[in-house]
């Protein structure tokens, strides 16, 4: 089981690095810092407790959140760098 998870974790986190190496090559590496922060501390890190004690999930509950975590900070960097390569079309 924990292999799944870790196996989800690797491949969300490689998502996470290639978002991050590209909004690296627009010269932004400010806001992605502090997306990642704030996804992996915040998400990860505070959602680890909850899930492996609260909801009993043990070490699986752990990864879940990081996973989730990961998962965050994958898609806000994403999202940015929509944002920041955006054309309007009129």
């Amino acid at each position: 089981m924990l292999s799944w998870i870790r196996a989800a974790y690797l491949f969300l986190s490689s998502l996470q690095v290639v978002a991050k190496h590209a909004l690296r090559g627009l010269k932004d590496s400010l806001v992605p810092m502090w997306l990642m922060a704030a996804s992996l501390w915040g998400g990860g890190l505070a959602g680890g407790p909850l899930l492996a004690c609260s909801l009993e999930l043990g070490a699986a509950g752990l990864w879940y959140a990081l996973a989730g975590g990961t998962f965050l900070a994958s898609v806000l960097m994403a999202l940015r760098f929509e944002r920041l390569t955006r054309t309007q079309v009129r």
